[in-house]
C-alpha cells in the first residue's frame, strides 16, 4: 500500500507540474514525465525484492527485534510463521535466534522452536491457551516477581498509585519469566528527572525502561522510554545487571545534551 501511494503521488506531482509549467501544452510535458516515473517505478520494484528492502527479510528482521526488545509476548510470538512463511530470511532469523545464548535461556523461545520440528507446514497458530492469567492485584505485587531498588520498603514507589492499564504487558511478561525462572525485571524508585521527587522506572525484559514522573500534587505522568545505549550487551550482561541493583549499584547522571527550547517548546 505505501508503495501505491508513493506511485500515485509521484504520478499526481509531475502532472501538476506540468500543468503549472507549461500551461497550455501540458500534454508535452507529461509526455516526457511519463518514461522518467515509469523508469523509476521499474527501479523501486526491482529495489523492493531484493536485501535489504525485500518484504520478507524486512518482516523477519522487524520480528527478531521485536523479540529481543520484548516488544512482543513470548506467547504470542509465531515462529512457524518464520519457518514457512518468510523463506531464507525467516530461517535465518530463527537461526540468529537459536544462536543467540540470551534469548535460548529463556525457556518459552526453547519451547517455541522445539515445536518447531514436529511441523510440517504452516497453521494459524492457536496462541498460548495455557499461559496463566493474572489479575491486576497480582501484577501489582512486584516484589514477588521482580528486584527491587531500594530494598527498604519505606523507600519504593506505592505502585497502586501508577496507571499500569496500557503496560499490563510489559509487567505479564516479567511475571511469566521469573516463572520460567528466566531473568527477573528490576522497578526502581529513584529521581530520574532531579526535581526532588521519586519517580519511578520499570527495567523490562526488553532491556528498556520504562519511566513514570511524580508530579507537584503527588499524581503521575508517564515519562520517556529509555534504552540502554547499547543493548546487545546489556542483554548479555542481564544477570550481573540484576546483581548490581540488588547491591544498590545504581548511579544517576546527567545527560550529555542540553535540552533546547524554541519559542517555549522544548526539545529533550
Amino acid at each position: 500500500m505505501i508503495i501505491l501511494t508513493i506511485v500515485a503521488l509521484a504520478y499526481a506531482l509531475g502532472y501538476t507540474v506540468c500543468v503549472l509549467l507549461k500551461r497550455e501544452a501540458w500534454p508535452v510535458g507529461v509526455a516526457r514525465v511519463n518514461p522518467i516515473i515509469a523508469i523509476a517505478v521499474v527501479i523501486l520494484a526491482i529495489g523492493i525484492h531484493l536485501p535489504p528492502l525485500e518484504a520478507f527479510t524486512v518482516s523477519a528482521q522487524d520480528q527478531l527485534r521485536r523479540l529481543r526488545l520484548g516488544k512482543v509476548e513470548i506467547g504470542q510470538f509465531d515462529f512457524a510463521y518464520l519457518k514457512f512463511e518468510l523463506g531464507a530470511p525467516g530461517r535465518q532469523a530463527l537461526a540468529e535466534i537459536q544462536n543467540d545464548p540470551q534469548l535460548m535461556a529463556n525457556r518459552d523461545i526453547a519451547n517455541g522452536l522445539a515445536h518447531l520440528s514436529g511441523l510440517s507446514r504452516y497453521a494459524l497458530p492457536k496462541f498460548d491457551q495455557s499461559r496463566p492469567e493474572f489479575s491486576e492485584s497480582s501484577l501489582r505485587d512486584i516484589a514477588s516477581y521482580m528486584d527491587l531498588f531500594p530494598s527498604d520498603p519505606d523507600h519504593q514507589v506505592d505502585i497502586s498509585r501508577l496507571d499500569l492499564k496500557t503496560n499490563n504487558f510489559l509487567f505479564l511478561n516479567c511475571r511469566t519469566a521469573a516463572m520460567n525462572k528466566n531473568p527477573r525485571c528490576a522497578f526502581l524508585s529513584v529521581d530520574i528527572n532531579n526535581d526532588g521527587r521519586t519517580d519511578a522506572a520499570l527495567l523490562h525484559l526488553g532491556m528498556g525502561l520504562k519511566t513514570w514522573l511524580q508530579q507537584n500534587d503527588g499524581s503521575w505522568i508517564a515519562g520517556p522510554d529509555l534504552q540502554a545505549d547499547n543493548a546487545t550487551t546489556a542483554l548479555k550482561h542481564r544477570a550481573e545487571m540484576n546483581a548490581a541493583i540488588n547491591r544498590g549499584e545504581i548511579q544517576l547522571q546527567p545527560h550529555a545534551l542540553q535540552d533546547v527550547v524554541i519559542d517555549g517548546i522544548r526539545f529533550q
